[in-house]
């Protein structure tokens, strides 16, 4: 009975334990998840980075999520990255607040204002919306790569190449010992987009830290290549929602979906993903399954040419042939093309 009664009130302590942390501090968007100070950090219980069957969220606030739990400190919560949690709400619906279709909310000050000295262009008055063809009727696939240039990258050029296919792949800047291969890519007729420098959510706390970021990789892209890109994907998609982790305006990724159209690019998300940064490792026959279940006639296919992905280039091979059995052609992005955006609130013209 004795030793009844102390489990009991154990488990007690436990889950009041669990309640008290799922209070999560006002000020937590503003706090860098890559902190190493345990103490500093918000705890909550195991919570699943699943998406409900009905196709809602579990908890009330997905992005807290990355901040459930400091590395090591509570066995009872777990932790999920970024990517992870990214590839977990890819191509769901954004929170309601992007649903609300007033042509106003994605319009602020900041998004009308002329850019600066760091920005990517001095922005004309008269705004430069790119005109974007509408999506191709016949039977299209977009292979889209992002993340790299990487180890990987030269493979999977290499099967490309040997299936005379063309991809678009979303460069970044931060393995430094591998952008040459930007050039390549470029060179065997690829299409070059920008998917940030860094790859690190703070790009997310100003439209002048993103566009600073974005000036940084358009630097890369353009001593490998003699020009810039007007394509961008953003790291996350258009809906993520870590950007929460560095601005608390829920309207952010509305406003800057804006203003890099105003400046003339086209972002672009997807409409499938192969889900292979989804864990640390994901199996061969995931990667073609999720690859290949979309049956519509007009896709965008997420993958990823990052170190570690090496199952996405053993898939490649298979997924390019069953789109080639089922009449696919493979085309390349611009900015003319179909966005598949997952955000895409502009004010009327």
């Amino acid at each position: 009975m004795i030793r009844i009664f102390i489990i009991s009130v154990a488990v007690a302590i436990l889950l009041m334990g669990c309640a008290a942390s799922n209070h999560t501090p006002q000020n937590a968007a503003t706090q860098s998840i890559d902190s190493t100070s345990p103490g500093d950090q918000p705890q909550m219980c195991t919570i699943s980075p699943h998406i409900n069957d009905d196709g809602t969220w579990p908890f009330d606030d997905a992005w807290q999520i990355y901040r459930a739990c400091s590395t090591g400190a509570n066995d009872a919560c777990v932790v999920s990255t970024e990517e992870e949690i990214d590839e977990q709400f890819d191509i769901q619906q954004a929170p309601e607040y992007i649903q609300q279709a007033d042509e106003t909310a994605a319009i602020s000050s900041e998004s009308g204002a002329a850019a600066n000295a760091d920005d990517i262009d001095s922005t004309p008055e008269s705004q430069q919306f790119p005109e974007v063809v509408q999506s191709d009727t016949d039977k299209v696939i977009y292979l889209t790569f992002d993340d790299g240039p990487s180890s990987n990258t030269p493979k999977i050029l290499d099967i490309l190449k040997r299936e005379n296919v063309k991809a678009t792949f979303f460069v970044t800047g931060h393995h430094r010992n591998y952008t040459y291969l930007i050039k390549r890519e470029f060179d065997e007729g690829h299409a070059i987009g920008a998917h940030s420098f860094s790859h690190h959510y703070d790009i997310y706390a100003s439209q002048e830290a993103f566009f600073k970021d974005l000036e940084k990789l358009q630097k890369v892209i353009e001593k490998y290549t003699g020009s810039r890109t007007r394509l961008i994907r953003f790291p996350g998609g258009s809906s993520n929602t870590s950007y929460r982790l560095y601005n608390e305006d829920p309207y952010f990724m509305n406003r800057l979906c804006y203003e890099v159209r105003r400046r003339g690019y086209q972002y672009i998300d997807w409409n499938l993903s192969s889900k292979d940064s989804s864990s640390s490792f994901v199996s061969t026959s995931t990667i073609i399954e999720m690859a290949t279940r979309d049956k519509s006639n007009d896709i965008c296919l997420l993958m990823h040419d990052t170190f570690g992905k090496e199952t996405t280039v053993a898939a490649l091979p298979a997924i390019i042939q069953y789109y080639k059995e089922k009449g696919y052609r493979f085309g390349i992005l611009d900015t003319t093309s179909f966005g598949y955006h997952h955000v895409h609130l502009f004010p009327r013209r």
